[in-house]
């Protein structure tokens, strides 16, 4: 995997060298930061709890009846512009996990912009493709992530990476990166992880279609591999008032699950499949808006029924378990950049061993949302 590695460093500055630097005046420019954030949070009530408490999940194991108000994210960042084409970018996040808070970075980043005309680089710990334009579509991370982000892939991780367009109105346009697949964890070893994505829009940019691949070794040792990789697609219809979208994917996991018990397990290969579909729009423009999702997600795709247990070997991955995810609600601004959405929250389990094992989370909330920049 490394050849790749050094096969895309070259190819990147080979790039570099043969095109020239989309010139900039940047004489008058003066250099100038700015500070911005996002909070949301919610006022909940649990109307039903999972008896097996399953998954990972914001309301994973609380119990039925349960109550309270609680802060799910503070992002808080600052971006600082050198000129017309540098801009650092820090953020951090901190967030609530089992009742505590912890904080780490997001973001850290430098942004080359326009390093060739339409084109720009970025280096250190940054957004991944995989849900970038989802999450625009969607737009209300605040009431839950997109399906990929839902299901364990990575918001960010540090690498490097080319997103840019190829038309000057900004049609068509794509975004490759190679990150370490951990975040901002040592990028020491050999293996990496690859994204690209594809984007187009049509019929005055209301009609949006993106494809997605990644691929990432997670372990390469004689006798033993392991990897992950992914194809995903969207297509969303945009207007001033509304937007609906369908997304879908399917993740191939190779030696991803133990299958048996006791002495006589051995390793699988399980293939997954994801689907989703959003509308979201305005009633009052400005002041009130809706939004409804509906997330299907089974984690293996090849059999309906296993007689023999399973146990996952890759993290954020659960092979028993299919889930169907629901959400909808209102959107009520009171003034700009302020959201105060009621909304409910259902995460639904069926074990794919035991079809008469079905439970639920059932959250009624009142999420608030604000962001802010200066």
């Amino acid at each position: 995997m490394g050849r790749y590695f050094i096969r895309f460093i070259v190819l990147l500055f080979m790039l570099m060298s043969s095109y020239s630097l989309y010139a900039q005046d940047s004489s008058h420019f003066l250099p100038k930061g700015q500070l911005y954030g996002e909070v949301f949070g919610d006022l909940y009530f649990k109307g039903g709890a999972d008896s097996l408490a399953r998954g990972d999940y914001q309301y994973s194991g609380i119990p039925k009846n349960g109550n309270g108000i609680g802060i799910r994210r503070i992002y808080l960042g600052y971006k600082y512009h050198f000129n017309t084409q540098f801009t650092a970018n820090v953020l951090l996040e901190a967030k609530v996990i089992g009742g505590e808070t912890s904080i780490k970075m997001k973001y850290a980043n430098l942004e080359w912009a326009n390093i060739w005309k339409g084109t720009n680089l970025v280096v250190g710990q940054m957004k991944t493709p995989t849900f970038a334009l989802t999450g625009k579509l969607w737009n209300y991370r605040a009431v839950e992530r997109t399906l990929a982000d839902f299901h364990g892939s990575p918001s960010s991780d540090l690498g490097i990476g080319l997103n840019g367009a190829f038309d000057e109105s900004n049609k068509f346009g794509y975004s490759v990166m190679v990150g370490n697949g951990r975040s901002m964890h040592a990028w020491g070893d050999r293996l990496k992880k690859f994204y690209g994505s594809l984007y187009a829009k049509f019929f005055d940019k209301h009609l949006w279609v993106n494809l997605y691949g990644d691929y990432e070794r997670l372990h390469w040792e004689k006798g033993y591999q392991q990897s992950m990789q992914m194809w995903k697609g969207l297509i969303a219809y945009k207007s001033d008032f509304f937007t609906i979208g369908v997304e879908a994917y399917t993740q191939n996991l190779r030696n991803s699950s133990l299958q048996g018990q006791a002495i006589n397990r051995d390793t699988i290969d399980t293939r997954n499949f994801a689907f989703s579909s959003f509308i979201t729009g305005e009633i009052l423009p400005g002041k009130l808006g809706f939004f409804t999702r509906f997330d299907y997600y089974n984690p293996f795709l090849d059999i309906q029924k296993k007689e023999i247990p399973l146990s996952s070997l890759i993290d954020e991955y659960d092979p028993e378990n299919k889930n169907i995810f629901i959400t909808a609600g209102l959107d009520y601004q009171p003034v700009r950049n302020v959201h105060i959405m009621p909304n409910i929250w259902r995460n639904a389990f069926k074990s794919t061993a035991n079809i008469s094992n079905r439970d639920s989370d059932l959250v009624y909330r009142l999420t608030f949302f604000y962001e802010f920049e200066g």
